[in-house]
């Protein structure tokens, strides 16, 4: 599925207690955001290892959850973490654990009729 033309979910937000990334950033995006590289390099950090430069320019953040690999880098971070999903439909929002989402089939628990939405991760995941 294609979700590129969908409006809203090509954003990164790091204002709040959470940082929330939504579904159609870019991974070159993550890599190069001076906000999320202040509040949370990890995920930055993670970002800017993903292949090549022809796949972080295209490749985004849903993409790369929906797939589930577990050997991804996003997923990988997610789950370390203790990130979240939003999962939407045209009935319904639901959130769930990435620990959860990113099931031992590698199928990922998302339904038929879902895309997700965003994904969020605590600003401050480790303890200091």
């Amino acid at each position: 599925m294609d979700t590129n033309g969908l409006d809203g979910l090509d954003y990164l937000d790091t204002s709040g207690d959470e940082i929330e990334i939504g579904a159609i950033v870019r991974h070159r995006d993550m890599e190069k955001s001076p906000a999320l590289r202040a509040k949370f390099p990890t995920l930055s950090i993670a970002a800017e290892k993903i292949a090549g430069l022809v796949v972080r320019n295209r490749g985004t953040l849903d993409g790369s959850a929906g797939e589930a690999d577990p050997g991804g880098n996003c997923p990988s971070v997610l789950v370390a973490v203790d990130g979240e999903i939003e999962l939407m439909s045209t009935d319904h929002i639901r959130t769930i654990g990435a620990t959860d989402y990113f099931s031992a089939d590698m199928q990922g628990s998302i339904k038929a009729n879902e895309l997700i939405r965003c994904v969020r991760f605590l600003k401050k995941p480790f303890p200091s």
